[in-house]
């Protein structure tokens, strides 16, 4: 039922059209985030839910959240002629917002141990730079904590020199502090096109996979304390770890690595990580790890599902659900080593427990 959109709405409709149900109202934060071709779908439900009730007292109410981006907004254009609506800009509170910032800047610097004249030197030239944000604050502070610099108004001023003065800036000094690029790109890609976060042990069987291995029973994989510290040592803030599940550090994050949500350009980007993944190739490497854990997993067990290693079972059901919505997103050539090993899951049967017209649509596909 959660998989089928149109199901979802035509129990909103039924909801919003009970004539005993009361003011109902949905919150849909971040608009942003939604990905383009379902954000699409979302419009055309919500215009349809406004004029099924139009003849009736408004008891449907929508709060929307998003980022002024005009491919967005343009999209409620017809809503917004019709129907009541109140909008608050956020733009207009730009000067608000930078004195809060600068609460929170001189917060931070009362917490370091430094000499006060130290403190009030850094305060006030944080506060003098522009484009500052809550999340640039909170990079820009890591990044002092972690710093090795002479305590003299000297060696402070040279350490200031150095601070990113963006958060593109930032982003890019985490990347650049790991050892192995291949493998933080690797887990980059892996974050990027999962459908929902993966655990730690989930994450760790998906690293540990690839053309090479024999058995799952080879794998090398660390306890979750240990792969935890590993995750934080190759990706440092740029991946955030909660209750067990990885994340990226923020939405901007994922803009910063994605060159699919920007139009291209010709001016050469100094920053070596900054729109250096398409999601073809998220999904490409995702879509790989999924079906190869398939095929050892066959020749390991005839029975399913795999009780081995830890983390397994959770990865297991991930990769028969998903995998074939991230094999039909990396669109691979006919002749890709890793269209045999597709070809073997389709006869597997998986497509008959998980998502049969997904699945089945997929391996058509690949057979054809």
């Amino acid at each position: 039922m959660v998989y089928s959109t149109r199901s979802l709405w035509e129990i909103v409709r039924n909801a919003v059209g009970d004539p005993q149900a009361g003011s109902i109202t949905f919150i849909l934060d971040a608009l942003d985030e939604c990905a383009e071709h379902e954000f699409q779908n979302l419009v055309e439900n919500v215009e349809n839910q406004f004029r099924d009730n139009k003849s009736r007292p408004s008891k449907l109410k929508y709060l929307m959240t998003c980022r002024p981006y005009h491919q967005i907004l343009s999209k409620f254009h017809r809503l917004l002629s019709v129907f009541p609506n109140v909008h608050i800009p956020g733009e207009n509170e730009s000067e608000k917002i930078s004195q809060e910032v600068n609460h929170v800047i001189k917060y931070r610097v009362k917490q370091l141990r430094m000499k006060d004249q130290f403190k009030n030197y850094l305060e006030e030239t944080l506060q003098g730079i522009t484009h500052r944000t809550y999340l640039w604050v909170y990079l820009v502070f890591e990044y002092l904590e972690s710093e090795v610099f002479k305590k003299t108004l000297k060696g402070l001023k040279s350490t200031i020199e150095t601070l990113p003065r963006t958060v593109n800036e930032a982003y890019e000094r985490i990347l650049n502090k790991a050892g192995d690029d291949q493998a933080v790109q690797r887990i980059l890609h892996i974050i990027l096109a999962a459908t929902r976060p993966l655990t730690l042990a989930e994450m760790s069987i998906a690293l540990s996979i690839d053309y090479n291995l024999k058995s799952l029973t080879d794998l090398d994989m660390e306890d979750d304390h240990d792969f935890r510290q590993s995750l934080r040592f190759q990706c440092g803030l740029f991946v955030s770890i909660y209750q067990g599940s990885i994340y990226l550090l923020h939405q901007t994050a994922r803009e910063f690595l994605l060159a699919d949500l920007m139009p291209p350009t010709d001016i050469p980007s100094e920053l070596r990580w900054h729109r250096s993944i398409t999601l073809r190739e998220a999904h490409a490497t995702f879509s790989q790890i999924c079906v190869l854990f398939f095929n050892y997993h066959e020749s390991d067990h005839k029975q399913m599902p795999l009780n081995i290693p830890n983390g397994s079972n959770g990865f297991f059901t991930y990769s028969a659900t998903y995998w074939a919505a991230h094999f039909y997103e990396a669109n691979f050539e006919k002749d890709a080593a890793i269209v045999p090993f597709a070809l073997n899951v389709c006869k597997m049967g998986l497509w008959k427990r998980f998502g049969p017209r997904g699945v089945a649509r997929c391996c058509n596909s690949v057979i054809s």
